[in-house]
């Protein structure tokens, strides 16, 4: 594994441990092209790892058409970014200038290959940029793009190159960093947390750029709240989810609905007829005027239909009252709570007890010390 270092025209060739170069001839692009002199500045030789060879635009500034200039290289895919290097060309005697030609570009990194909606890795402000340059860009992507701009209206810092138009050249852009997916380190060989999205992580200390749906933290090891689900966890359970709770990474309730709900969401309220946990239950052909149950309870709106009396209008009355038990006994009957009671039977008594009631307990004879011959004059 190696890397090229550039400084003072010197190519540096180190074998140690190193990040991979992401950018050695792939397929770069530009504003424009320098049509001047014998050589052919096209935007290809700022990967080529031969110094001597430079891309070059047409000039930009206050007597130029073009105000603006970009170049852009196409990686070949996603890759993990670690730092950027740019060579810019230099001429002996003129560093101060060629640094007032290159102060206020910018690096992006991008995903789309336009610099709407891409990451700002680096902004050249105030101090003027050495022209062997080095940054530290930790972004996952596809595309680097360089610009620069001169606007006539813009007024920029000192030493900024403004009274005369200019070309950009670049000797050089290395982009240094991970070939292989998911992986991170200098060696390129630690894989990401299992959760990061699309398995991308920080390629130096292996925090995920972003978290798979349901889990936050650094490493995505957080599973959401209880009631949150999605994207950062930001997404609140919309539904009516049995206990309340839906997937964390979904939202679905996959516990099933609350009585009265269905769908996936469980955000759909029972069709007419059905009542119930996931609606899973059909209302009494019974209710009154064939009316609509409670989707959560099953209760008929307005009643029952005459020979209909249960809560839900399931059964009718014949049949309540079979299932009905009998009531307790009466207390004044069976002052004992013993499950007997006492009746009183009128009697014709021969003897001393004549015209009087006797006391019989249901169940047993009565023990009387009394001698006597009994009839009835009422049958129980």
């Amino acid at each position: 594994m190696f890397f090229y270092v550039f400084k003072f025209s010197i190519i540096v060739i180190c074998f140690c441990r190193a990040y991979e170069d992401l950018s050695y001839k792939k397929l770069a692009t530009q504003s424009t092209t320098s049509t001047g002199g014998v050589y052919q500045y096209v935007a290809s030789n700022a990967v080529d790892r031969n110094e001597t060879t430079c891309m070059r635009t047409e000039p930009i500034g206050p007597n130029s058409p073009y105000k603006s200039v970009w170049w852009k290289v196409d990686l070949g895919g996603k890759y993990n970014i670690q730092n950027i290097t740019i060579q810019f060309k230099s001429y002996d005697g003129y560093e101060m200038q060629q640094r007032g030609r290159f102060a206020g570009f910018r690096i992006y990194a991008s995903n789309t290959g336009n610099i709407n909606g891409s990451a700002l890795c680096y902004e050249d402000k105030s101090q003027l940029p050495p022209l062997y340059f080095t940054t530290t860009c930790t972004a996952s992507a596809r595309y680097v793009i360089f610009y620069n701009d001169r606007i006539d209206e813009v007024t920029y810092p000192e030493g900024y190159e403004v009274l005369h138009s200019f070309p950009t050249e670049l000797c050089e852009v290395i982009v240094m960093g991970c070939s292989a997916l998911g992986v991170y380190g200098v060696d390129c060989a630690v894989p990401c947390p299992f959760n990061c999205r699309n398995n991308m992580c920080d390629i130096q200390n292996g925090k995920c750029l972003a978290c798979e749906p349901g889990w936050v933290g650094d490493n995505c090891t957080i599973k959401c709240h209880e009631g949150w689900y999605g994207d950062d966890c930001a997404q609140q359970c919309i539904g009516h989810c049995r206990f309340y709770f839906c997937d964390h990474v979904t939202g679905l309730c996959d516990k099933g609905c609350a009585a009265g709900w269905t769908g996936s969401f469980c955000n759909e309220t029972c069709a007419d007829g059905r009542f119930g946990m996931d609606c899973f239950q059909n209302c009494s052909s019974h209710c009154l005027n064939n009316s609509l149950c409670d989707k959560e309870t099953g209760h008929c709106d307005i009643g029952c239909e005459p020979g209909y009396n249960s809560e839900n209008c399931t059964k009718g009355i014949k049949e309540l009252q079979r299932e009905t038990p009998p009531p307790p006994p009466d207390a004044a009957l069976d002052p004992l709570g013993m499950g007997t009671y006492t009746v009183f039977r009128p009697l014709a008594i021969t003897g001393c007890l004549s015209n009087k009631m006797m006391a019989i307990k249901h169940g047993s004879a009565p023990d009387l010390p009394y001698h006597f011959t009994s009839s009835p004059t009422h049958p129980l």
